[in-house]
């Protein structure tokens, strides 16, 4: 075997241990603490004769401590509690104009203010089942799961 060829191997070897305990490493500290406050990895590489000395790696998850408060999260509602909701803002308008339309007469299509399936606000559009009103009003999170309307535009024909 050439000296060339012998570097070459000797090289490719301590790249594949260095590469070896990278990954170890990156395991250890991604899969989280194991309870004993300090998660640590020691491996011990062996190899042939032309290989260097054994390695040990160490790795070490910081300890932290948060002085800062959290901010309880903004109330949501689901989009069922928004058209709920709608319904019932979409009947009282109707009232104010001389007609009543129960609440479980409106149809109600909301959309969540940036997506997803909670939201603190809805945009509906309602319409009555006998087609005499329709219009939009939105409905927010007045707290957790707690929805109210708001912004309501509905109107009712003849």
């Amino acid at each position: 075997m050439t000296p060339e060829r012998r570097q070459r191997l000797l090289i490719a070897a301590v790249v594949g241990l260095v590469i070896a305990v990278g990954i170890l490493a990156a395991l250890l500290i991604s899969s989280g603490d194991d309870g004993s406050g300090s998660p640590t990895l020691q491996t011990t590489a062996t190899s042939s004769a032309t290989s260097p000395p054994p390695t040990t790696a160490t790795a070490t998850e910081p300890t932290t401590t948060s002085t800062e408060t959290t901010a309880p999260a903004e109330p949501t509602i689901t989009q069922q509690q928004a058209k709920v909701a709608a319904a019932g803002g979409a009947s009282q308008e109707a009232a104010k104009q001389g007609v009543t339309v129960a609440a479980s007469d409106w149809d109600a299509r909301c959309t969540a203010l940036g997506g997803g399936i909670r939201s603190t606000k809805w945009t509906c559009q309602v319409a009555s089942s006998s087609g005499q009103c329709r219009g939009t009003i939105t409905a927010y999170a007045r707290s957790m799961d707690v929805a109210v309307t708001t912004d309501e535009a509905v109107g009712c024909g003849e």
